[in-house]
């Protein structure tokens, strides 16, 4: 019985140790992430990289993004889903730089809506309590036009195919009116990849040419129309067809203020706190003050010494007003 259990606890020890070897050289920072013939890229050397180019920022985000969304929770004012939704596409209707491509990035998008929700969160909390008369607003409105201007702006539903034939069954059905074919439909039909949906562009690669005839026609095209753009082959990529219908078209201009009410209102929150001295700048050093995080590993310490300074400044000056 005792060679039998002893045998056993062999293959069990035998299969334990395999098992630690299998995942010390899964997870080991040793573990090439890239080779080529005798040299190699270490998961190590990759993540040391990527800590010295990018570390301080990321982590220090990370850090103030955790106080803030913390702080706006306890005071009952964390933006919602839709909050975030509704900024992000007012980013978009303003052509924020580089907010379209990184919405139709699945690597980015999550970062964008991390950002926008953090920065929403740190309004909230700046803007609670501030009042909003009619009058007020209504002047603030009036004087701040400028800010408010949004440029010609167009919605799209853009399909891509690899042939005519394609491209005249994508024409056919994007152009029904009665009953529209919605743009999931038409992802759902073979050959035919609907951007944002079932395909992505990276628009970099695009010629600057063709960005310019596909905006000229889409500035041509009226609300509901749709128009087809031949593709050039680039490289390896084959020539296609790019078909687009305009859902929606926004004149450039000020939108009425009934449109843009909670935007307004925010704006002009900001500035009434901005008056009182309260900054993203100084509520951020507030709140990093209240929390005062402790620095776990001691070799990233420096990358806080701003928010420490900024941090230790205020409270000096809290103290001197007090005097």
């Amino acid at each position: 019985m005792n060679k039998f259990v002893g045998i056993g606890l062999g293959i069990v020890a035998a299969g334990s140790l395999a098992g630690n070897a299998l995942m010390f050289q899964r997870y080991s920072s040793a573990k090439p992430v890239v080779s080529m013939g005798s040299d190699a890229v270490s998961i190590k050397d990759f993540r040391d990289r990527l800590e010295v180019v990018s570390g301080k920022q990321v982590l220090t985000k990370m850090v103030l993004r955790s106080i803030v969304m913390t702080e706006a929770k306890a005071k009952g004012v964390a933006p919602t889903k839709a909050d975030v939704e509704a900024r992000i596409e007012l980013m978009k209707r303003a052509n924020v730089n580089g907010i379209a491509a990184a919405m139709n990035d699945p690597n980015q998008k999550y970062i964008v809506e991390e950002d926008v929700e953090t920065d929403i969160a740190l309004e909230n909390v700046i803007t609670n309590g501030v009042p909003v008369t009619e009058p007020a607003l209504l002047e603030f409105f009036r004087k701040n036009q400028k800010v408010f201007v949004l440029p010609d702006q167009a919605k799209t539903t853009i399909v891509l195919a690899q042939n005519k034939v394609d491209a005249t069954t994508a024409s056919r059905l994007m152009m029904q009116k009665t009953p529209r074919i919605d743009a999931a439909t038409i992802a759902r039909t073979p050959r035919l990849a609907v951007l944002g949906l079932t395909a992505s562009v990276d628009w970099n690669k695009i010629s600057p040419a063709f960005r310019k005839q596909l905006i000229a026609k889409v500035n041509a095209t009226p609300a509901g129309g749709v128009f087809q753009l031949d593709i050039p082959a680039k490289g390896k990529d084959k020539p296609g067809t790019m078909i687009v219908r305009l859902e929606t078209k926004g004149a450039a201009g000020v939108p009425p203020l009934a449109q843009i009410r909670p935007h307004v209102e925010r704006q002009f929150k900001l500035q009434q706190a901005g008056i009182q001295g309260r900054t993203k700048q100084v509520v951020l050093a507030e709140l990093y003050s209240a929390k005062h995080p402790t620095i776990e590993v001691s070799k990233y310490s420096p990358w806080f010494t701003e928010l420490e300074n900024a941090s230790a400044n205020l409270q000096k000056g809290v103290k001197t007003a007090n005097k």
